[in-house]
């Protein structure tokens, strides 16, 4: 195996850390440092707790994705080091709009579970 791609999984694994603290060691009270943070998840505790359990679990499966992702491009073939560097650009694309995606699906799982959450 090329020398990046070895590098690139060593990060992607430490990327996969940051979701999956959050998944298991959710914030348990409102705040303003850690957890999913935004105004329709801060109205209440229910949407707090809520937000914070539907965000993490959709969020845990993108590095996933990512990773899957490199894989296949690697073994297909695609270099990592060429100009661009197709595999970590494709992959921040990829972690980029699978992230809000899982924001979008939140707010709007949150707007319809939370009907008082406007």
């Amino acid at each position: 195996m090329e020398k990046g791609f070895i590098e690139l999984l060593i990060f992607d694994v430490l990327i996969l850390i940051i979701p999956l603290l959050l998944y298991f060691f959710p914030p348990k009270e409102i705040n303003a440092v850690y957890g999913y943070r935004t105004k329709r998840a801060s109205k209440s505790k229910a949407a707090w707790d809520f937000a914070q359990k539907s965000f993490s679990r959709n969020w845990l499966l993108i590095p996933f994705i990512v990773i899957v992702s490199q894989l296949i491009m690697y073994f297909s073939g695609v270099q990592i080091s060429g100009d661009p560097p197709i595999i970590p650009l494709v992959s921040l694309i990829e972690f980029l709009i699978g992230s809000i995606a899982c924001i979008c699906s939140t707010e709007l799982a949150l707007k319809n579970r939370i009907p008082n959450n406007n």
